[in-house]
């Protein structure tokens, strides 16, 4: 379990360092936030179209074969970034980073499911959500403040060079593991199993409450550094607001599940953490200082750190272990599918009503479908789900 959030920890980091610097390289290069937007729709679309089926695999060859090759994928992406002087070069990159963000992802949360029991699944995704999210944080911090030391393309070639390295890592270190039991009942499609999954309800509230924090991230994730750059900010400053977003999720992540698994229902703290996503959307949208912006930044890691150990949770209870890849494929498809319809959307919206507004928007989407997923989950209660 340590090796496992070890791994993922210094994955992110070197993945997500180049968070702040793709949008300034774009910028550069002339491309519109349309455009912006478009590249990074690239990046999720890719990732929750192929997050499913590569969750299923995982569940087939097992969890370490489908999460060493999008560790390479991730590899090959960060190197073509660098050298990248093109829009459809930038687009290539971030379809390579999508394959190995929707492996990677898919196979690591079932595996941290295998690992862990029932009693103590909150505190396991507690720990590994925290080291993901830190990394998601941090990478992009530290992104931000190597563009202000160095060549934007130097930062993008040194995070390529990271990844090269935590590729290695994991080929030594991580566990080997083996496919699940090939009996016939098991054996079965990815569409199978996408039938069988989606008859579940509380399993499709748990990915519709992703899919709408997931939008909220989404704004912060894609358009907040343009905003700043609009707004007069530097790199080194837009790192600052990251950091902050890094420090709020990483306070909570292990309060939260260690309560998450002494609470008697999981949704209380999923639904804390999605009004929480609605208010950081709010305060964003305002904040035209860098304290402002440091408040809805923390503010949003730590109600994405409340809802998303909770979450992983109680997927890992409703689920059968025979399905559990597939399971956290679809959470991982929502959360890149929730970023992606963000992508979209507010690209073409922020050249109509202004970013500003556009974060309002986001929070009412992410209001919206907590509505859904509440009913959804109606009847949910902390009961482990057998393994087969």
């Amino acid at each position: 379990m340590l090796l496992c959030c070890v791994i993922s920890l210094l994955c992110y980091v070197a993945s997500y360092i180049r968070m702040p610097v793709v949008p300034k390289l774009a910028i550069d290069l002339g491309i519109s936030p349309a455009g912006i937007g478009r590249i990074n729709a690239a990046f999720f679309l890719t990732a929750g179209v192929a997050a499913f089926p590569l969750g299923r695999l995982s569940d087939l060859v097992g969890k370490k074969q489908v999460a060493m090759g999008g560790l390479v994928s991730l590899s090959a992406a960060g190197f073509l970034l660098a050298f990248s002087s093109t829009f459809l070069q930038l687009v290539t990159g971030y379809i390579l980073v999508g394959l190995g963000m929707a492996a990677f992802g898919s196979a690591m949360m079932s595996l941290v499911t295998d690992l862990s029991t029932s009693a103590r699944l909150g505190r396991a995704y507690g720990w590994y959500t925290l080291t993901l999210y830190a990394g998601m944080s941090f990478g992009p911090a530290l992104g931000g403040l190597l563009a202000g030391k160095m060549a934007l393309a130097r930062v993008l070639l040194l995070a390529a060079v990271l990844t090269t390295l935590v590729t290695v890592i994991a080929k030594v270190f991580l566990p080997a593991t083996t496919a699940e039991s090939h009996r016939r009942d098991h054996h079965r499609t990815a569409g199978s199993a996408l039938r069988t999954l989606l008859r579940n309800r509380p399993l499709l509230g748990c990915w519709v409450a992703t899919l709408g924090a997931c939008f909220s991230m989404g704004m912060f994730l894609t358009f907040y550094p343009v905003y700043a750059y609009a707004e007069g900010f530097n790199t080194s400053q837009v790192g600052i607001v990251f950091l902050f977003h890094g420090v709020g999720n990483g306070l909570i992540r292990l309060p939260s599940g260690y309560f998450s698994d002494h609470v008697g229902d999981r949704r209380f703290l999923v639904f804390v953490g999605l009004a929480g996503c609605s208010l950081a959307m709010v305060v964003l949208g305002l904040a035209n200082t860098l304290g402002l912006a440091n408040v809805g930044a923390a503010t949003l890691g730590l109600s994405l750190g409340v809802a998303f150990p909770s979450l992983g949770a109680s997927i890992g209870e409703v689920v059968p272990r025979h399905l559990r890849g597939a399971a956290m494929g679809g959470f991982n498809a929502c959360i890149f599918l929730g970023m992606l319809a963000n992508a979209m959307l507010m690209g073409v919206a922020i050249e109509i009503i202004g970013y500003g507004n556009c974060f309002w928007l986001s929070a009412l989407v992410n209001g919206l479908l907590a509505g859904l997923a509440l009913v959804l989950m109606r009847g949910m209660r902390k009961k482990p789900c057998p393994a087969t």
